[in-house]
């Protein structure tokens, strides 16, 4: 034992190694290094909406984790016989991994029995 105490102060310790569960589906949870600072994370969350038809309601862009692609002759078209596809994808714009997470830093917990 070191006569440093550590700051963990607004990080998550979890303990070294990995764990699989059957929550949501099987998830291998796996901490990072002994040590190792691991950044937050969430689950990726993807999706679509399609066929979106041109008219009196036209929607000129997308950003953030919104991609738009025009589409040609695709059910109902507008006066350019185009339609639109709009794909979400939460990896554009945030961490994700095969787990949600806080920032966390691995560690051994030693624990004493009596």
């Amino acid at each position: 034992m070191g006569s440093v105490i550590p700051d963990y102060r607004g990080v998550f310790l979890r303990g070294h190694g990995s764990v699989t569960s059957g929550h949501y589906g099987t998830v291998v949870h796996q901490s990072g290094d002994l040590g190792e600072l691991q950044g937050d994370a969430i689950r990726n969350v993807t999706g679509q909406i399609g066929n979106v038809a041109h008219g009196k309601y036209v929607v000129s862009y997308a950003n953030g984790a919104f991609t738009r692609r025009l589409s040609s002759n695709i059910g109902n078209a507008d006066s350019s016989g185009g339609t639109e596809e709009f794909t979400l994808d939460t990896s554009r714009v945030v961490p994700t991994s095969n787990e949600n997470r806080p920032v966390n830093r691995a560690v051994v917990f030693l624990m004493r029995a009596r």
